[in-house]
């Protein structure tokens, strides 16, 4: 539920912004939010992916869920470093302005959320010793107790 908020205020964010981008370039904001073209493709890409993984509820394969996580912990590392380191984060400056490398760490804790959130449905289920079907349902007294 938490990631349905944070997606939804993120996309409505992010178009406010491109709106008000298109009105008025020259806005203080941008000084911290970047609107170029490629830069605005690339986020809207980001969003949509968050979208598609929160609201529909697309990773629910083992192996899509071990990449998303890969996926969101180096977005969550891209942005902390490029946020933190000067030297690089002035080469994308222009690209990725601090507000956007915001969006992508918030983009990474949703990709890594996803990936681990989902829950997977038991096999068996352990009862000590002896692992028993879940879907098996006995209404038979056993015929001693341990």
């Amino acid at each position: 539920m938490t990631n349905k908020l944070i997606t939804g205020a993120t996309l409505l964010c992010l178009l406010a912004i491109a709106l008000v981008g298109h009105i008025n370039p020259t806005d203080p904001l941008f000084a911290f939010v970047s609107i170029e073209q490629a830069s605005m493709l690339f986020k809207l890409g980001l969003v949509a992916a968050m979208v598609s993984l929160t609201f529909l509820s697309l990773a629910k394969n083992a192996v899509l869920r071990a990449s998303l996580a890969i996926v969101g912990l180096g977005l969550l590392s891209f942005g902390a470093v490029t946020l933190l380191v000067n030297p690089f984060g002035a080469a994308l400056y222009e690209f990725l302005k601090p507000l956007d490398l915001l969006l992508v760490m918030e983009a990474g804790i949703i990709f890594t959320i996803s990936a681990i959130d989902k829950q997977i449905e038991p096999k068996y289920q352990s009862t000590g010793s002896v692992k028993v079907p879940v879907k098996v349902s006995s209404t038979r007294k056993p015929a001693f107790n341990l």
